[in-house]
């Protein structure tokens, strides 16, 4: 029992099935049969490999001249193989090697009954190439390999009574980096595939790779619906997103001097995050934007800024510190301590990350608030 394979395809298709191979399952099951292959018309003559490390199961075909019974290689064997074979292939891409299968002569240990197992040889097509290459070892019969669990896992018929319909799938690194190598190998996505009566996920990638995978079960008791930890963005991004927000929604105009500047391009991130470009403009920078605290304080100094924040503030409800740093036309550093002061005054909640302040007053009682922050030595 003889094929004859191209070596750059046995090669392909041995380097996926080692990555989810394991020796304590049996190996890599090897297999021939008929069917379609691609576009090419009527069956012809495929070679199956298929692994499984217990946590994945991979399988994969490709074409083939002949035919051979069912055997499992163990992993060292196919690594020699492979290695074998990426030697022979720098003789030029249609070069093809021939794997012929006899049985084997049985072992001194062999218990009744047992099937010897076979011997491969694995040696250059001699009709093209003139080579005594040769390499020969001891495959396992397939009854070593769980080729019927496999089968039914691949066809979604694996079921479990106590699957919880739940966004939430957890996936172990073990498991996905065989099958990201593979998806990596053959340059194509890998597409997930969920019933609602088994944990376990058919995985395709590519046109001739077909698979399972084991998710990790949820503990008991586990949040499932959402994660169960919030995202910590950059807080100058957060500032600048909440600046260009508050004045967009006054229509006002921000520009910068330089687009491609890093102002320019934060500039544009955030424009393009709020989806709507149009009250975006490059040019130059206002001075809104500016940190610069040497700014031209109003008559009165600090008092007086603390009066005009509680009445903006108070007034609309509102408290961001982009809000009063464009409103007051100071930066944004003394923004924020303006909230903080009126915060210690208790008119505005503390800081919540790049959102508003909560406003302890209704926009009608300014003039409660303004009495609040003398009380607290504020505004005199």
């Amino acid at each position: 029992m003889t094929i004859t394979i191209a070596t750059s395809r046995l090669i392909e298709t041995l380097t996926d099935a080692l990555q989810t191979a394991d020796d304590i399952v049996g190996g890599v099951h090897i297999a021939t049969q008929r069917g379609p292959f691609g576009d090419e018309p009527g069956d012809r003559d495929l070679m199956t490999a298929t692994s499984t490390n217990r946590f994945v199961i991979g399988h994969t075909w490709i074409p083939v001249d002949g035919n051979v019974v069912p055997s499992v290689w163990p992993v060292e064997s196919t690594k020699t193989v492979l290695a074998i074979c990426k030697s022979l292939a720098q003789k030029g891409k249609d070069h093809t090697v021939d794997i012929d299968m006899v049985t084997a002569p049985p072992p001194e240990d062999a218990e009744p009954g047992d099937h010897p197992g076979w011997t491969v040889t694995l040696s250059e097509t001699p009709a093209l190439f003139e080579s005594d290459t040769e390499f020969q070892f001891r495959a396992h019969h397939e009854g070593k390999f769980p080729v019927a669990m496999a089968r039914k896992v691949m066809s979604g018929l694996s079921t479990a009574e106590d699957v919880v319909d739940s966004p939430l799938t957890q996936w172990g690194p073990s498991v996905l980096a065989p099958l990201v190598a593979v998806a990596k190998r053959r340059k194509s996505p890998m597409m997930f595939f969920r019933s609602d009566l088994s944990w376990v996920q058919v995985v395709q990638i590519g046109d001739t790779w077909l698979g399972a995978a084991f998710p990790i079960r949820p503990m008991p008791g586990e949040s499932s619906a959402q994660p169960s930890i919030e995202p910590v963005l950059n807080d100058a991004t957060d500032r600048l997103r909440d600046t260009l927000a508050d004045m967009k929604a006054d229509g006002v105009t921000v520009t910068v001097d330089d687009p491609k500047g890093p102002l320019g391009q934060a500039v544009s991130a955030v424009a393009e995050a709020l989806r709507d470009g149009s009250g975006v403009m490059m040019g130059r920078v206002d001075p809104e934007l500016s940190d610069d605290e040497s700014a031209e304080e109003p008559a009165g100094g600090r008092d007086e800024l603390l009066r005009q924040a509680v009445e903006l503030v108070v007034s609309t409800g509102f408290a961001s510190p982009s809000m009063l740093q464009r409103k007051l036309a100071i930066g944004y550093a003394r923004a924020n301590t303006l909230l903080d002061d009126l915060h210690t005054a208790g008119i505005v909640g503390p800081a919540e990350g790049s959102k508003a302040r909560t406003v302890g007053y209704r926009t009608n009682q300014v003039s409660q608030a303004l009495t609040a922050l003398r009380a607290a030595g504020g505004a005199q």
